[in-house]
């Protein structure tokens, strides 16, 4: 296309030129941009385009008239150019972008204006907000700040059209964003009023990040429905692009109904690039803050798993700033240079840890059964992951060698919270409980039971008087219910209804002492603030919990199961989502008086 333009333009020239007398042979060759020998004389103090000298014009220049021209705004009146997406230039895009600039800096320099010569600051990174994205931070290990509630109340409900079963974020302004499985994401302000929806794609949403500043406007990144990335303008609820790559991640081929589930969450590095892993195996570092006014989302690496990333990446800096990363004034500087390891694990039953600059295999750990859950890092470099073989794993986070294993009755999907001290670990079990273990030595210190049980007698007492006849097998039948939650045989998915041996001997069949995998077991992961851990039921309840000892500080009933983990806004409010598509903004008593 330009070869064939540059043909048009000489011609033009020729032409021109022609008008005055007819072109000599070495001339023709020049006006080719063809100099040798034959020529040299006539071209040495002209413009030509054959690589020899230097090009005088800031574009495009024609050989024989020294005109200098651009050959962007000959493509412009081109109707064929502006459909044929396949050839969109973006060289000309930019120069573009640069002449429109230029006329705003004259024009303001017209005016005396001196705060239009300065583009506004694009800061790439989260938001400096306590809870920018998934579990609050980089390290992604649950931990606010701030001071929760001591005496619970509701302070607002905000009533979505679908499930809440992606975990809230929240922005500096006190803003809420979360998605919902009817398909979008909310923009909530800071009141419970409705800022602004934006569409996703129903089916499969995640939790979201906010960052990359551009002015006073920040993106908000989220994957949707078919594994698509949005990329939402986080003040207008507008799109800045999107990026789809590969197939969905369950259900039927391409073509089919949208998957279901909840997908991981993106993260931002502090120099704008966003990690995120959107269906197809593979977890993408995308080139997101561009500096210019939008988001490019162009592919820098990729790595592929041998399974699907429903885990979020947990990014360890080496020099593990904290947000704000920039300098307070332009050229806005990167305090330190952005780079370190991607902690997240995959349906291939490995954890791993690739280079955040070059997606290079650092390590790798494979458990018993898939990793879904996002890891937690401490402060050492330790990594906390749970699996669905039941156990929640200690690794070395420069090596990947296991340091500890601790081993519960059901799938850990949840992902790991750790306390201020980094002293306690805290996570849910599909065994309906929720466990505080040991960093040092991977012991238990107490365990809290969530889940909903059915209504037995104690362990150990005889059943409660027959009203008429009951037969044998009907009285051995609730022997063995006597004894719910004592399970030890039972495989990890499959939550015991009887301890299996005491059934076995009382002639209660192994299926029935073993039973389905239970809904009831906890999804939501902790929330730690202030010696508290924060934390949702499947049946409703929402706990406050005392991080030494497990007590119950408070507990409130909301209106359907809590799958959404908590988030928390810089002044301690709790938010939360539940089944039934109910936000809730939870603060302390005396606040909402």
């Amino acid at each position: 296309m330009r070869d064939s333009w540059r043909a048009v333009a000489v011609a033009v020239a020729m032409a021109v030129a022609g008008a005055a007398g007819q072109l000599l042979p070495e001339e023709s060759l020049c006006a080719q941009g063809l100099c040798d020998a034959d020529c040299e004389e006539l071209c040495l103090d002209r413009c030509t385009l054959d690589g020899r000298r230097p090009n005088p014009c800031p574009y495009e220049c024609e050989p024989l008239t020294k005109t200098c021209y651009d050959e962007c705004e000959m493509k412009l009146f081109d109707v064929t150019v502006e459909q044929d997406k396949d050839n969109y230039d973006h060289v000309c895009v930019g120069r573009a972008a640069t002449k429109k600039a230029r006329i705003l800096m004259e024009a303001a320099a017209e005016k005396g204006d001196l705060t239009l010569r300065l583009p506004p600051a694009s800061l790439s990174g989260l938001d400096g907000a306590p809870w920018p994205l998934f579990r609050g931070n980089l390290r992604r290990d649950g931990k606010s700040p701030a001071r929760g509630p001591k005496f619970a109340e509701i302070l607002w409900q905000f009533q979505a059209e679908g499930p809440v079963t992606a975990s809230p974020v929240v922005c500096s302004a006190g803003h809420v964003y979360v998605a919902s499985r009817d398909g979008h994401l909310y923009a909530l302000l800071a009141d419970g009023t409705l800022k602004w929806k934006y569409p996703v794609g129903a089916g499969a949403v995640g939790s979201v990040a906010v960052g990359n500043r551009l002015g006073t406007d920040y993106t908000v990144y989220v994957v949707g429905g078919a594994g698509r990335l949005h990329a939402v303008s986080a003040t207008h609820g507008t799109d800045r692009l999107q990026f789809l790559r590969g197939s969905p991640l369950f259900g039927p081929a391409a073509g089919g109904p949208p998957p279901e589930g909840v997908f991981a969450s993106p993260t931002i590095g502090p120099e704008g690039t966003v990690y995120v892993s959107v269906q197809d195996n593979a977890l993408h570092a995308l080139a997101a803050a561009t500096g210019g006014g939008g988001s490019a989302l162009s592919v820098k690496w990729s790595f592929f798993a041998g399974g699907p990333i429903q885990s979020s990446a947990a990014l360890v800096l080496a020099e593990d700033p904290q947000p704000p990363y920039h300098a307070a004034e332009p050229p806005y500087a990167l305090a330190v240079a952005p780079h370190g390891a991607l902690v997240f694990g995959a349906g291939d039953n490995y954890v791993y840890a690739v280079a955040s600059a070059t997606g290079a295999l650092l390590w790798r750990y494979r458990t018993n059964g898939a990793v879904v859950g996002t890891p937690a890092v401490g402060a050492d470099d330790t990594v906390y992951v749970g699996s669905r073989d039941g156990g929640c794993y200690a690794l070395d986070g420069r090596t990947g060698a296991p340091k500890w294993r601790y081993r519960t009755r059901g799938p850990v999907d949840a992902s790991p919270a750790l306390d201020a001290g980094d002293e306690r670990v805290l996570f849910a079990s599909g065994d309906g409980h929720v466990y505080c273990i040991g960093t040092e030595d991977g012991r238990l210190r107490w365990k809290f039971f969530l889940g909903e049980a059915l209504a037995v007698e104690a362990p150990g007492a005889a059943p409660a008087a027959p009203e008429g006849y009951r037969s044998a097998a009907a009285y051995r039948e609730a022997q063995a219910r006597a004894v719910l939650n004592l399970g030890e045989a039972c495989e990890p998915g499959r939550p015991a209804r009887t301890q299996d041996e005491k059934a076995m001997r009382l002639g209660y069949h192994r299926r029935q002492a073993c039973g389905e995998a239970a809904r009831g077991g906890p999804l939501a992961s902790p929330l730690v603030a202030d010696g508290y851990l924060y934390v949702g039921a499947p049946g409703s309840a929402f706990y406050a919990l005392g991080v030494k000892d497990g007590e119950v500080l408070w507990r409130l009933d909301l209106d359907g199961a809590v799958l959404s983990s908590a988030a928390m806004g810089a002044d301690g409010t709790l938010y939360v989502g539940t089944e039934r598509g109910t936000v809730y903004s939870i603060v302390d008593s005396f606040r909402a008086r």
